[in-house]
């Protein structure tokens, strides 16, 4: 906010404003959002069968 504030462009306002709207979206349901939430962290903690890797690593092995 401070920097849109001083620049007066609103692109990052607008960005956070777009996601948190998803976020709302999917939290409409909540018994799907509390699966979609239990998905995640199964894959976050690799109990869901998929072989997964944190971001960092992505990003090397990607060269990015």
């Amino acid at each position: 906010m401070t920097e849109a504030t001083e620049s007066l462009d609103l692109t990052g306002v607008l960005q956070v404003l777009e996601r948190w709207r998803w976020v709302a979206e999917s939290s409409r349901d909540a018994a799907a959002h509390r699966r979609m939430l239990q998905h995640a962290d199964e894959l976050t903690h690799g109990s869901a069968g998929v072989t997964t890797e944190p971001w960092p690593v992505t990003k090397a092995r990607l060269g990015l």
